[in-house]
């Protein structure tokens, strides 16, 4: 194990490590982190249950790094609730060892993930952590190493989550703007952030 968390099997023969942690992440980056394109993280169910869950973080191929729902049942993604819009010119996402998480792009410039108040300085006082949260919300967490505490919420992405089934959820109206049943809802003036949704089928055009 090394002091950056990454779990790592060593070669006697080469400088190459024949399996680390940090190519197969679950639902968590450490600092000094990267994810590359074709990487992606998954939610857990539940705090305690770590199967795979509703939402993933996908660094995709096509350079845009991009938050989805999974259907349980079919285990197809629906549209994107978050995305950075980064088409053409993401290469990867760094989670650096200042406490920033970006999406670094192919013209030497970044896309700022965070909104981090832990600054370079003040990073060596705490552990930390980025997470994808069972309710899809992409979190990072600051732990002080100087004294007992807890794991402290320092900014998150995709801050509403989305729609689960039978539960009742903030979300802004526009991303169930292709619901047709949600269409109608609309159009009879049904313009509020909060609706609770009564059980039955909703199709997603």
């Amino acid at each position: 194990m090394l002091d950056n968390g990454n779990f790592v099997l060593a070669t006697a023969n080469s400088s190459n490590n024949a399996w680390e942690s940090f190519n197969l992440p679950t639902d968590t980056i450490l600092p000094s982190q990267e994810l590359g394109l074709g990487s992606a993280l998954f939610a857990r169910i539940t705090e305690t249950n770590y199967s795979s869950a509703r939402f993933t973080l996908q660094v995709q191929t096509d350079g845009n790094l991009v938050l989805y729902y999974i259907d349980q049942i079919t285990k197809n993604k629906y549209g994107d609730y978050w995305a950075s819009n980064t088409v053409g010119s993401g290469v990867k996402l760094v989670f650096d060892v200042s406490g920033s998480v970006y999406f670094a792009l192919k013209n030497n410039t970044v896309f700022n993930v965070t909104n981090s108040s832990v600054s370079a300085n003040s990073a060596k006082d705490y552990y930390q952590r980025a997470m994808l949260d069972p309710d899809g919300v992409f979190r990072q967490y600051i732990y002080p190493k100087t004294n007992m505490s807890t794991w402290n919420n320092e900014w998150s992405l995709g801050a509403r989550g989305v729609c689960g089934f039978r539960h009742l959820h903030r979300l802004p109206i526009r991303f169930w703007e292709r619901g047709l049943w949600v269409q109608q809802l609309l159009q009879a003036g049904y313009e509020s952030e909060h609706l609770r949704v009564p059980e039955r089928v909703l199709i997603l055009g």
